[in-house]
């Protein structure tokens, strides 16, 4: 027989581990790890969730899941609109994922999403992670992740972001070696200033001067 949800938390707590408490729900210290492509969809994160865990899904590429969406955008190659139009499909699908999971989790564990497509559209899959009813967003406290914290800060949500290291960039930041400090982020800089970019246009919807 299956180890029931309650009988996991038994299990934790004889083991000397304490539950991970967010707001008001009580999950098992689970968090699966969003891997791409197709790996951490709807079935795994769901079997996770549905034991009390967190379960994450990744968003990239999604549509190879769905055959339906696989044959509106299989074709595309160098067309003008070929990105956007699967970017379009990839949400749908996303969509699908996150409903998928949470009905088959039946309110037990939490959903996650791992917005890994922070190149093309990142703010896109935010956006549709929250409306098709995510728990939770994977950030880091990089340059993706504080465009993601202020991004959502700015839509009103609460927002709580953890970084592990001494300062806050990921990358765009420098370290010590052997007695020289390496700037790791030159080559950044000239993109934040630059209005057709997509760290530029983040920073102008954040009204984030950069002069």
């Amino acid at each position: 027989m299956p180890i029931k949800t309650s009988e996991w938390f038994d299990v934790m707590q004889a083991g000397g581990l304490r539950a991970l408490k967010i707001k008001n729900k009580t999950l098992l210290p689970v968090v699966q790890g969003g891997m791409g492509v197709g790996v951490s969809a709807s079935s795994l994160a769901s079997a996770v969730a549905s034991l009390g865990g967190m379960g994450t899904i990744s968003s990239v590429d999604l549509r190879r899941r769905h055959k339906d969406l696989m044959q509106q955008t299989r074709h595309l190659d160098k067309e003008a609109d070929a990105a956007d139009r699967i970017n379009a499909a990839n949400l749908v699908a996303l969509d699908r994922e996150i409903q998928t999971a949470k009905d088959k989790a039946q309110g037990q564990g939490w959903i996650a999403v791992n917005i890994m497509k922070a190149v093309t559209a990142y703010k896109d899959y935010v956006q549709q992670a929250l409306i098709s009813g995510a728990d939770a967003i994977v950030v880091g406290a990089g340059i993706g992740g504080l465009f993601c914290a202020n991004l959502l800060a700015k839509g009103g949500m609460k927002v709580l972001l953890l970084e592990k290291h001494s300062v806050l960039g990921g990358f765009c930041s420098g370290f010590r070696r052997k007695g020289f400090l390496f700037d790791a982020a030159t080559h950044f800089y000239p993109l934040l200033g630059n209005p057709t970019t997509l760290s530029g246009r983040l920073l102008k919807e954040l009204q984030v001067e950069t002069e």
